[in-house]
C-alpha cells in the first residue's frame, strides 16, 4: 500500500525530474527521495521513471499515477487544513473550491473572484485549473465544491451538470492567412493548412476529426495543445489555423485574431457541476450562482 510520502516524492519527481530538486521541495536529503522512491516502485512493481544521465523521465505510468495521487494529496491537504480551521475557530470564514478549465485563468477567474469577494469578504477561494475529467473527479472526491465543464461529461451518476452556456466550432488565426474574406471554412478551405487542435483523445476531437475524414481531408495538425488560450495565442502569432469553440474568444480580445465559423457546425454544450444530492451553504450557493452569472456575461446571453 502507498502512503502520503511516497505519492508525494512521486508528485514532486514527476515536476522536477531530479532528486535533489524533489528533496529541495519536500524537505528531504536526495538519498531519502531514492530511498522511498525505490520503495514506491517495488509497492506499485514496475518502474516508473528513466534514468537518463543525471535526469529521471518519468514514464507514463508515472504520470497516470501523479494524476490520482493529486487527487488524493488535494483531498488529505483540505482534512488538514479543515483540522486546523476547526482548532483555531477559522472554519467561520467559509473555503469554497471552484474547478476551471486553464483557459479561464487568466481573465475571467480574476473577475469572479472579485465578484465573490465583494459579495463576502471573508470567504477563502481556492482555484483550481484542470482538464475537465480531472475537475469531475475532483468534485466526486470532494476535493472541490463546483466546476466549469462540458456538458460531455455530465454521465456520472454522482454528478450534477447544470448547462449554462453553449457554443459551435470556430476557425480563429491571424490576418494574414489569404481566406480572411470566407464568411465560414470547411475541412476543404482548411486542406494543407497548419492546423493547432486541442482536445486529443476526447470525444469532441473524434467528432471533428470525423467531419475531416468525411470531407476526404487529412488534417495538418501543426501544434497539439490543452488549452484554448494556448491554441489562440499560437493562432496569434501566425502558426496556423486554431480550431476552438465560440465560447472562448470573447475572452481573448486581446489578441489579433480573425474568428469563422467551422462548418459543418459543431455544437458544444457547458455546464456548472457538483456532486450529486449534496446541498450547499448559502455562500457557496451564492457563489455557484456569481460563477453562472459571469460565464453568461461571457457568452452574452442572459440564458441559454
Amino acid at each position: 500500500m502507498l502512503d502520503q510520502k511516497q505519492l508525494e516524492v512521486l508528485r514532486a519527481l514527476t515536476s522536477t525530474g531530479s532528486t535533489i530538486a524533489a528533496g529541495e521541495t519536500l524537505g528531504l536529503s536526495q538519498s531519502g527521495v531514492s530511498r522511498i522512491l525505490k520503495q514506491l516502485e517495488q509497492s506499485v512493481g514496475f518502474p516508473l521513471f528513466t534514468r537518463a544521465n543525471s535526469r529521471l523521465i518519468p514514464n507514463p505510468e508515472a504520470y497516470s499515477l501523479a494524476d490520482e495521487a493529486e487527487v488524493v494529496l488535494l483531498a488529505l491537504e483540505r482534512v488538514n487544513r479543515h483540522a486546523e480551521d476547526l482548532r483555531t475557530g477559522r472554519h467561520a470564514h467559509e473555503l469554497v473550491r471552484i474547478g476551471l478549465p486553464p483557459s479561464l485563468a487568466e481573465s475571467f477567474a480574476p473577475k469572479i473572484i472579485r465578484e465573490c469577494l465583494n459579495v463576502y469578504p471573508n470567504v477563502t477561494i481556492e482555484t483550481f485549473f484542470e482538464r475537465a475529467d480531472l475537475i469531475i473527479q475532483m468534485i466526486e472526491q470532494r476535493t472541490v465544491d463546483f466546476g466549469f465543464v462540458p456538458m460531455e461529461w455530465s454521465g456520472s451518476p454522482h454528478i450534477s451538470v447544470e448547462q449554462i452556456a453553449s457554443g459551435v466550432n470556430v476557425c480563429v488565426f491571424h490576418e494574414d492567412y489569404a481566406f480572411t474574406d470566407k464568411e465560414e471554412l470547411s475541412p476543404t478551405d482548411l486542406k494543407n493548412v497548419p492546423l493547432i487542435l486541442i482536445g486529443k483523445n476526447t470525444p469532441e476531437r473524434s467528432v471533428l476529426e470525423n467531419i475531416f475524414r468525411k470531407y476526404k481531408t487529412e488534417p495538418n495538425i501543426r501544434i497539439e495543445t490543452h488549452s484554448s488560450i494556448s491554441a489562440s495565442a499560437y493562432a496569434a502569432e501566425g502558426l496556423g489555423v486554431a480550431i476552438i469553440s465560440s465560447f472562448y474568444p470573447n475572452l481573448y480580445q486581446h489578441l489579433p485574431l480573425i474568428q469563422r465559423k467551422f462548418v459543418p457546425v459543431m455544437h458544444q454544450k457547458f455546464g456548472v457541476a457538483k456532486a450529486a444530492n449534496v446541498s450547499f451553504s448559502l455562500i457557496k450557493n451564492t457563489l455557484y450562482e456569481i460563477l453562472k452569472e459571469q460565464i453568461q456575461k461571457v457568452q452574452g446571453l442572459d440564458h441559454v
